[in-house]
Formats: structure tokens, C-alpha cells, sequence
């Protein structure tokens, strides 16, 4: 903290007196900015020099952009990170049902809109702020104009820690949220399922047991939380995950029709 105060002093300086976790210290930042759009980058990442105004310039151009996500790179291997269904769309512009949050431009008055950041200690806030985006009526635009390089960083990370901890966020994201009886149940069984596969296959095994009981209890106690979302936003959820929507014309014509339990669960098994 020294350090960025002597170098940078004109810069606004939050000095905290412990770990919040990456979701409640981006909130802490967020209540302390006055401006417009609020730019979130990961301390493991750097941003092209410009590229904050090429955001800004993207999301001027499209008041219901909620949260925009400039393309990710590796700097070792020159992989693009995280672009959505598929490598096929990572240079080209899309709409999505995600985003990276130490990687995006954020509308502050969404952001409000939205009740600011969860105070999750670790990943799986990109769901809870995606379902209340779409809730009311805004949008995530995935955009390859511009670029952040990610040097993904190994230390201090606890592998298993880490993907239990998305898991469980995303679960209780989802219970929190989601309308209805059936789906919310289908989910709150499937998703640890869907954990404890992957992670006997990342050698966690171990790990199993109580996690799945934790999973299963943590999205219980979250369930039906204060904000549920409208089952036509449910639908467009689904519907952007799958598929590939690179116009302002084709995501005002996308189609939200039911879409059948039978059809998330073969999705499911596609796209875990």
C-alpha cells in the first residue's frame, strides 16, 4: 500500500484491515466511486493502455449494456480465456449469460440497480449480478476490441478450495434467485452431482462427502432469497448460454420460449 501511495498519489487509496475476499472488496471500491462506469481488474492481470476508453466508447454506444468484457489472453500460451459457448466466437462481439468480474466495465447505475456486489469470498458472483442484469432488462456484451492479458497466478490458491467455493456460489446464486418450485429442486440436486464428478476427476475425492452435503445445505438455506427472478428471464438465460447472439436485432428477437427440464438436463450433461 506504501508503495502505490508514493507512486501513485493522486490516486484514491483504501487501505483494509483484512482479506475481504475479491466480491466484498470490489464492493468496498465500488461505494467509494462517484463515477459513471466502474472498471474492475484482477491484481494478476494488465489492460492494454487504452483499453478503458475502448470500453467506454462500446458502452455508450448501447444504453441496456449492463456489464461489458473485453477479450482475455494468456500472455504465455495466447489462449483466449473464458469467450463464451464456444473459441469460435472469442473475436467476435456477442451478447452473454456471464462475464469475468476481475475483467469488465460495469454501468454504476446497474450496478446500484442491482444492489452492488455479493459479498461472496471467492467466484461465483458473475451468476448472482448475470440474473439480476437481465432482470431488468439490461445486457453483457462479450467485446474482442479490446484486450486484458491474464497471467493466471498459482500462488496462495488452494486448487479444491477454489472450485468448491464457485460451485457453491453459483448454487446459491441460483436458488436465490430462480422462480418456481421444479427447477430450483432440479438444480439443487444436479449441481453437486455435477461437482463431484468433476472433482474426482481433478482428484479431490477426498473431498466429496462433506462437500456435497455443504453444497446441498448451502443452496438450501439460500433458497428463495429477497430478489427472484422472472421465468422469462430464466428462459433467456437458458437461451444465451447455448446459443450465439452477435446483434442488438437478433437479442431483441430472441425467442423465450419454454423451454422443457428434459432439454436443460441434456444441456447440463453438454455444458456442466
Amino acid at each position: 500500500a506504501d508503495a502505490v501511495a508514493a507512486e501513485f498519489p493522486e490516486a484514491r487509496l483504501i487501505r483494509m484491515p483484512c482479506n475481504y475476499g475479491d466480491w466484498e472488496g470490489r464492493d468496498i471500491a465500488a461505494a467509494n466511486c462517484r463515477g459513471e462506469f466502474l472498471f474492475s481488474l484482477d491484481n494478476d492481470a494488465t489492460a492494454e493502455p487504452d483499453l478503458v476508453e475502448k470500453l467506454v466508447a462500446r458502452m455508450r454506444l448501447e444504453p441496456e449494456v449492463a456489464a461489458v468484457q473485453p477479450r482475455v489472453v494468456d500472455p504465455k500460451t495466447f489462449e483466449v480465456e473464458d469467450a463464451g459457448i464456444s473459441t469460435q466466437f472469442c473475436e467476435q462481439e456477442h451478447y452473454r449469460a456471464s462475464f469475468l468480474g476481475g475483467a469488465a466495465l460495469f454501468r454504476m447505475g446497474a450496478l446500484r440497480a442491482a444492489g452492488g456486489f455479493p459479498h461472496y469470498l471467492l467466484g461465483g458472483a458473475e451468476a448472482h449480478l448475470t440474473y439480476r442484469f437481465l432482470d431488468m432488462g439490461y445486457r453483457i456484451l462479450y467485446f474482442p476490441g479490446g484486450t486484458i492479458y491474464h497471467a493466471k497466478s498459482s500462488q496462495e490458491r488452494v486448487p479444491h478450495q477454489r472450485y468448491y467455493l464457485i460451485t457453491l456460489q453459483r448454487l446459491r446464486a441460483l436458488m436465490a434467485h430462480y422462480p418456481g418450485l421444479i427447477r430450483p429442486l432440479v438444480e439443487l440436486h444436479w449441481k453437486p452431482v455435477s461437482y463431484a464428478l468433476g472433482a474426482i476427476r481433478r482428484g479431490f475425492l477426498r473431498h466429496v462427502p462433506g462437500d456435497v452435503l455443504r453444497l446441498w445445505l448451502g443452496g438450501l438455506r439460500a433458497w428463495r432469497g429477497p430478489w427472484r427472478i422472472k421465468k422469462s428471464t430464466v428462459r433467456l438465460v437458458d437461451f444465451l448460454k447455448h446459443n450465439a447472439v452477435t446483434s442488438q436485432e437478433e437479442y431483441v428477437a430472441i425467442s423465450t420460449r419454454h423451454t422443457s427440464l428434459f432439454t436443460v438436463a441434456i444441456r447440463r450433461l453438454r455444458y456442466p
